[in-house]
C-alpha cells in the first residue's frame, strides 16, 4: 500500500504488506465499496419512506385547508384563542417541518457517500 520495501522472511509464506497499518488499510479499501453501497441503499429507502410521508401530509394539509376555506373563519371566536382547525394546521405544519429536516439530513448523508466505483 505505501510502497515501502517488504522484508521477506527466510521461511514461511511471503509477506504481502510491509506492516500492520498497510494490511489494515488494504482490508478497509477492499471492504469500503460494499459498505458504501449498502449505506446508500439504506438512505434511499429512508428517503422513499419520507417521500411517502410527505405525500400523506400534503393530502392532510390540503383537506385541512379546504375545511377552513369551506367553513370560513369563525368571526365570533375569541381572536386570542386558537380554534380546533388552527391547532390541527399548527400540528400538521410542525410534522411537515420535522419531515423536511429529516429529508435534508438524509440527502446530506447520501451526498457524502463516496462513489463506490465499478463493482468488483
Amino acid at each position: 500500500m505505501c510502497s515501502t520495501p517488504i522484508a521477506q522472511a527466510r521461511t514461511g509464506r511471503p509477506a504481502r504488506y510491509c506492516g500492520t497499518p498497510c494490511r489494515q488499510a488494504a482490508h478497509r479499501a477492499r471492504r469500503r465499496p460494499t459498505e458504501t453501497a449498502s449505506r446508500a441503499a439504506r438512505l434511499r429507502e429512508r428517503l422513499a419512506a419520507d417521500a411517502a410521508a410527505v405525500r400523506q401530509l400534503v393530502d392532510e394539509l390540503t383537506a385541512a385547508i379546504a375545511t377552513i376555506g369551506a367553513a370560513g373563519l369563525d368571526q365570533d371566536a375569541d381572536a386570542g384563542a386558537p380554534n380546533g382547525r388552527e391547532r390541527d394546521l399548527a400540528e400538521l405544519t410542525e410534522r411537515l417541518t420535522k419531515l423536511v429536516g429529516s429529508i435534508s439530513v438524509h440527502v446530506r448523508d447520501l451526498s457524502r457517500c463516496p462513489d463506490p466505483g465499478p463493482p468488483q
